[in-house]
């Protein structure tokens, strides 16, 4: 938690969930290759990260969550 993070890729299951949460695919597509605060880790090990109307980091937890796959994230220092 805390790590920067560059959003390299769109996760698999946004892909194919896109016709149902097109809200989100265009969220995340905005998002791609942007950095990230991750703002925390689930269980599953995916990182939640808080992402504006704009497709860019937030400090807002009223902005939108998503929560992705570490194979889709790069640690940026």
């Amino acid at each position: 938690m805390g790590d920067r993070v560059r959003l390299l890729e769109m996760p698999a299951a946004i892909i194919a969930d896109r016709e149902q949460f097109p809200d989100t695919w265009k969220l995340v597509t905005e998002a791609l290759g942007g950095t990230f605060t991750v703002r925390g880790i689930n269980d599953l090990g995916m990182a939640e990260l808080w992402i504006s109307e704009y497709g860019l980091n937030s400090d807002n937890a009223c902005d939108d969550s998503v929560w992705i796959e570490r194979d889709f994230l790069k640690v940026v220092r």
